[in-house]
Formats: C-alpha cells, sequence, structure tokens
C-alpha cells in the first residue's frame, strides 16, 4: 500500500506492511534482521520501548526512514518505510 504525504512542500511516498494481525515479537526480530541483511549499510537507531510494550526500531537509508512496529495498542507487527521493501518480505509472510 502507499500513502501519500505532504512534507516541507515536497511530497514523500510512504509504503505500509502489515505483517502480522497480532503481537509477535519473533516477527518483529525476524523483520529487524532481514532489514539489517538486507541494507548492509542501514543506520540502525536505539530500539524504542513504549509504555504499553510496544516495539519501535527506526533506520535510515540515504536520510530515508524505515519503521518497524511491534504495537500493541493495535496488535500488529508492521512497517512504514519511504523506500519499496515488498521483495524482502516475501519470506516473511
Amino acid at each position: 500500500m502507499q500513502i501519500f504525504k505532504m512534507d516541507c512542500d515536497k511530497e514523500v511516498v510512504m509504503y505500509s506492511y502489515t505483517l502480522a494481525r497480532e503481537i509477535n515479537s519473533q516477527l518483529f526480530k525476524e523483520t529487524c534482521d532481514k532489514i539489517e541483511k538486507s541494507f548492509p549499510f542501514v543506520e540502525k537507531k536505539k530500539l524504542l520501548i513504549d509504555v504499553d510494550g510496544s516495539l519501535l526500531q527506526d533506520y535510515f537509508i540515504n536520510g530515508k526512514k524505515i519503521r518497524v512496529q511491534n504495537d500493541c495498542d493495535v496488535y500488529s507487527v508492521y512497517v512504514d518505510s519511504e523506500i519499496d521493501l515488498k521483495d524482502i518480505f516475501v519470506s516473511l509472510v
């Protein structure tokens, strides 16, 4: 799915991938590992743990953001990205 948003007077394409409609720490870890292996020079930020237990991992590749979430609020594992990642998720779902 593609979502368009305006950012500083320019259009940015965002891709959103729902990998599971449940909380799944193992799938979250596998997804992060897959991104790190697929993009060896990715800049990995500190893992954030929300007060509700949600996990958020941000990555940057050439200034473009990828966010992986194991979201306890919406009970999903999903990825929002400025990069098309559909090819790397084929083996995860």
